[in-house]
């Protein structure tokens, strides 16, 4: 998985991988009519590789056969191949817990298979500089929020495809302090990616003032993309 920061980030903690935010999903295609070369939804685990918590899918050897994809992370629950997503409304330190990862059907040509994650959702990070003469000098930001993106839809797993959009709501990006000094870095946070062609910005100041802005996205909000 590259470029994005995401809560699929494998760690090792004293000495033993760990994956953080649970399992992935896999599904294996086969037109082979022996149920062993195929499986829908298997729950694998990380612990140094991947490994099925339950049930083994056999390997065909023949490329033209099988096919693999997968999604993270894992949930048990899905209806007709579809997971509901729900965004916070408002993102605390854990928010690089709410992006999904996908990889879309390949064919299964080795054993083992390599297969690339991309992320699902677009990540924003909002850096505001304050012009005193404009603001106030007494006067600091108290929140940042997304104020015109849908924080529920539907995913079609494991692909790219979103339907089912909640109607646009607020949502408030987590104020990011990176280097621990106790001042504020940066707004940050996940958004579902849309066809919208800009970003509301709503920042609210501890004034109780709040000046809007809107950041113009070019074709509309793309998944795995870090608009910043």
């Amino acid at each position: 998985v590259a470029d994005l920061t995401t809560r699929a980030t494998i760690t090792t903690i004293e000495e033993t991988d760990y994956l953080t935010g649970g399992s992935m999903g896999v599904f294996v295609k086969s037109d082979n009519t022996n149920p062993r070369y195929k499986g829908d939804n298997l729950e694998w685990n990380y612990n140094g590789s991947w490994k099925p918590a339950g049930t083994t899918v056999l390997y065909e050897a023949d490329a033209t056969k099988q096919t693999i994809d997968a999604y993270y992370p894992y949930t048990a629950e899905l209806t007709d191949g579809t997971c509901a997503i729900e965004l916070p409304e408002t993102f605390g330190d854990d928010y690089e817990d709410y992006d999904y990862l996908y990889a879309d059907h390949v064919a299964v040509s080795t054993n083992p298979m390599s297969i690339q994650m991309n992320h699902l959702l677009s990540k924003v990070t909002v850096n505001v500089v304050i012009k005193e003469s404009e603001i106030g000098i007494n006067d600091a930001i108290k929140s940042i929020s997304l104020s015109n993106v849908p924080r529920t839809a539907v995913w079609a797993v494991p692909t790219a495809t979103l339907s089912g959009y909640g109607s646009a709501e607020q949502t408030v990006l987590y104020a990011n302090d990176t280097d621990n000094d106790e001042a504020v870095d940066n707004y940050v946070g996940y958004a579902l990616p849309d066809a919208a062609t800009n970003l509301g910005l709503r920042v609210t100041m501890q004034s109780g003032r709040v000046l809007t802005a809107k950041a113009p996205i070019s074709g509309g909000m793309t998944g795995s993309v870090h608009y910043k």
